[in-house]
């Protein structure tokens, strides 16, 4: 089963017109993502795969799949050591 991404449960999103911004309620610390972080995060609120991101961010901006791929691996590295996200499924099954 393919990994999922979730919003932890303790997250707070406020979507804007061209970013999202974040709360993460207990550590009262906000972060702020640009229009292509707060399209990884929409997907994140679904419960997307990585390559479910990749391919929804793929069909939404003019850049090669390589480079989204890289770019949303660095995010979500980031989203989950910040404890804004959290994993479901293994990606080695």
């Amino acid at each position: 089963m393919p990994t999922a991404y979730h919003a932890a449960a303790d997250v707070l999103a406020a979507p804007l017109a061209r970013e999202c911004i974040l709360l993460h309620v207990p550590r009262k610390r906000y972060f702020r993502l640009n229009g292509t972080g707060a399209a990884v995060w929409e997907a994140v609120a679904a419960g997307a795969t990585r390559d479910e991101i990749v391919d929804r961010l793929c069909a939404r901006y003019p850049v090669a799949p390589a480079t989204v791929a890289d770019g949303t691996d660095a995010l979500l590295a980031r989203l989950l050591a910040d404890g804004l996200v959290t994993r479901s499924g293994d990606d080695t099954a």
